[in-house]
């Protein structure tokens, strides 16, 4: 939907091996917060788009976005990350691995077994 909403000012890709997808799984509560917060905290513009990828590497899921930062950013309570990180961190035994510069912003979710 955020896709038909941006067009051109948005462009995402998802590239995650099929054994993946069928021998593990991350929470379905996890990933869609992270393009949430991707959208709600950049300017998307067809000048300068914002681009968003889910990729694995390894036994992990990582979910990375370019930064153009909002000027006037909207009310936020800061709480999503921290909410997820926990949450994850009870269901998984494992901690997300958060990782920002000048340019990117960049979370690691480690693929769960199947139980």
């Amino acid at each position: 939907m955020q896709k038909i909403r941006f067009a051109d000012a948005l462009v995402c890709s998802i590239s995650i091996e099929e054994a993946a997808l069928e021998s593990g799984f991350v929470p379905s509560f996890s990933i869609q917060p992270l393009l949430e917060n991707a959208i709600k905290h950049n300017e998307l513009t067809e000048e300068f788009p914002l681009h968003i990828t889910v990729t694995q590497i390894d036994d992990r899921i990582i979910v990375c976005n370019n930064l153009k930062l909002k000027n006037i950013s909207e009310t936020s309570t800061g709480s999503g990350l921290a909410n997820l990180s926990e949450r994850y961190r009870i269901l998984s035994n494992d901690e997300l691995r958060i990782k920002t510069d000048e340019t990117t912003f960049s979370v690691s979710l480690k693929i769960l077994d199947h139980r």
